[in-house]
């Protein structure tokens, strides 16, 4: 498909952001020292709005954040009702370039949170199971149940009413069911009819589970009642401390938003002990093993896996810790790990802006803020051809077209690489509602022009020409992303290498002068000229680029033809519906997991192909 045929296609839809791949391993060797010490002078020009916070401005959402600036002070803004001159931290400059710098020369994934917990919510709803543990076997084991509904709102079709605060967790009672089923429903097909303290020649004994609320939908709780003609299996240590693992995602509340609002309890009376016994619980199978247990029927599901066992174990991107072992990046930059440190040969300065360039919008505006989610499997990892057919997965499983799972060895996921944002997008945006993930800003217009030096020493001349393409790319096509916002467009800026100087030592008699350079006409970007001596240098790289670079070049590009198509995942959950939850990018991600039963589950084009326009992301309904 053509580029200008794909980009007419109606619902499509740029993700804003994809991954520039990992080459098959990290390399590694032992720094070196060259003979070049010296300074570029560079300009950055921002394309887009930009927006860097004010530590001091950063809290109340509803409140104005103000751009970064040493003149603001909270009260220093009591008085002075101009904007303040809005400065570039040398340190937010040197993130932005190492990260092109890692992804171009195969650097480690230094900036990762491998200790960030894997979740993601399963919507296969679970089966119901008593845990306990068996002091003698010194294990836990898990009795198949059903459930039979309590209603505890008002008489209806869901039989007798009882109240909530009759029962606690995980409590004792002896039921009556009622003789009709209700709805036909296999997973709780029946309701209590009564409730007894003894067991009588009617009745049979449960255990009471109270979960948490569910808006208004929720009318009952549930009774689990073994199922006496399947015997109880045994479950894994490893399954057990997955289930502590989500017990901890529920009660953190940066990960449980609703229990940081009252919505949600975090689970805070199920406790996993090995004096527990017959603990209310849900769990799936894999291959006939109980496996992912929760506290719920639809639930967080918690991998034992984490995002630096992937890294490592495909190609050793983990950060680097020795510092006689450095990838590129961290041999030019710097690292500190706990059983090592070296110094960076680079320094940033502070981007000062030109006088006459100091505009910022006059009206605020609301962006999302976010972190990267890999949870969202399909967008963030690749699995093993093998399942190409299967496109729902986790860290652990594959979803089969069968509906059973498949188990997921290290080897057979990996995540896609490293993120970049595309430029490009209809700024400024402006989030309608306002909400926890939402934030007032007050971003610097488009063409405002800074003025920043990068300083380094002792660099190879290897080191230096990948410091400078990692600057400029070596073209004008190309610019980075800095700051907040890069998802709704803002933060595209370009850097233009105006003067380099370079120090030279006399050895005989020890003195040094600095030799200037400007960028040479003839020999191309990338190549300079010495002003006194007329002497060329060439630090242009080599054209031959790796496939991460070319990816790197492509996503990079300052304009695409596909721009107006960068947004978020859209969805509408109802026809003409306009409320945020409506229309939210969740959504569509639940409405894509369903298709993934049909088949039809989208993944996240590849650069090349979104380029391309061979594959595309849709609006889903």
């Amino acid at each position: 498909m053509s580029k200008n045929k794909g980009n007419q296609e109606e619902g499509r839809f740029v993700n804003p952001y994809n991954f520039v791949s990992l080459d098959a391993k990290c390399e590694r060797t032992e720094p070196e020292n060259g003979n070049f010490t010296g300074y570029f002078t560079c300009t950055l020009t921002t394309k887009s709005p930009i927006f860097i916070p004010n530590s001091e401005t950063v809290g109340d959402n509803e409140k104005t954040q103000e751009f970064f600036s040493y003149e603001y002070s909270k009260e220093h803004a009591k008085t002075k009702s101009s904007h303040y001159e809005p400065t570039i931290p040398g340190s937010e400059i040197k993130g932005m370039v190492r990260s092109v710098h890692e992804a171009a020369f195969n650097g480690c994934l230094s900036q990762i949170n491998t200790n960030k917990p894997i979740h993601k919510r399963s919507m296969e709803p679970k089966k119901a199971g008593l845990l306990s543990f068996d002091k003698t076997s010194n294990q836990f084991f898990i009795q198949p149940c059903e459930r039979v509904m309590l209603n505890v709102t008002k008489e209806n079709k869901f039989g007798k009413v009882f109240k909530k605060t009759s029962f606690t967790e995980g409590s004792t009672i002896f039921i009556e069911r009622s003789q009709d089923p209700y709805k036909n429903d296999r997973r709780m097909p029946y309701y209590v009819d009564d409730v007894s303290e003894i067991k009588g020649s009617m009745y049979e004994r449960g255990y009471v589970h109270i979960g948490e609320p569910f808006g208004k939908k929720k009318h009952h709780e549930s009774v689990f009642v073994v199922k006496k003609h399947l015997n109880k299996k045994s479950v894994s240590t490893e399954e057990i401390e997955r289930l502590i693992k989500v017990l901890e995602n529920y009660r953190n509340e940066k990960i449980n938003l609703n229990k940081e609002k009252s919505r949600h309890s975090g689970y805070t009376k199920f406790m996993i002990c090995e004096s527990v016994n017959e603990i209310p619980v849900y769990y799936s199978t894999i291959n006939d093993e109980f496996t992912h247990l929760s506290p719920a029927m639809l639930s967080q599901e918690a991998s034992l896996k984490t995002i630096g066992d992937l890294i490592e174990h495909h190609g050793g991107y983990q950060s680097c810790k020795c510092k006689n072992n450095l990838c590129r990046s961290c041999a030019l930059f710097g690292f500190v790990s706990e059983e090592a440190g070296k110094a960076s040969k680079v320094r940033f300065g502070d981007a000062s802006i030109n006088p006459s360039h100091n505009e910022y919008y006059e009206e605020t505006v609301r962006i999302l803020l976010g972190e990267p989610r890999f949870n969202t499997t399909e967008f963030y990892t690749e699995i093993n051809e093998k399942y190409s057919n299967n496109r729902l997965w986790t860290y652990d499983y594959a979803q089969l077209k069968n509906k059973n799972r498949e188990p997921l060895n290290i080897k057979d996921i990996r995540i896609r690489g490293r993120k970049f944002y595309w430029h490009g997008a209809n700024i400024p945006a402006s989030i309608e509602e306002s909400t926890d993930m939402t934030r007032k800003i007050r971003p610097l217009k488009t063409n405002s022009d800074f003025t920043f030096e990068v300083y380094f020493e002792q660099l190879t001349k290897e080191e230096l020409q990948q410091l400078q393409w990692s600057l400029d790319f070596n073209n004008e096509e190309n610019g980075h992303k800095l700051g907040q916002g890069k998802p709704l467009g803002y933060g595209s800026v370009q850097i233009k290498l105006e003067k380099l100087v370079l120090r030279e030592i006399n050895y005989e008699d020890g003195h040094w002068h600095l030799n200037e350079y400007t960028s040479s006409e003839e020999g191309g970007k990338g190549n300079w000229v010495e002003l006194d001596k007329g002497e060329d240098l060439e630090l242009k790289l080599p054209d031959d680029l790796s496939t991460p670079r070319k990816e790197l070049l492509e996503i990079t590009k300052l304009e695409q033809p596909f721009t107006k198509e960068i947004s978020y995942p859209k969805a509408e959950t109802k026809p003409g519906g306009n409320s945020v939850n409506d229309k939210a990018s969740h959504q569509w991600f639940t409405i894509n997991r369903n298709n993934a039963k049909k088949g039809k589950q989208q993944t996240l084009p590849s650069i090349e192909d979104e380029v391309n326009g061979k594959e595309m992301t849709r609006k889903l309904k």
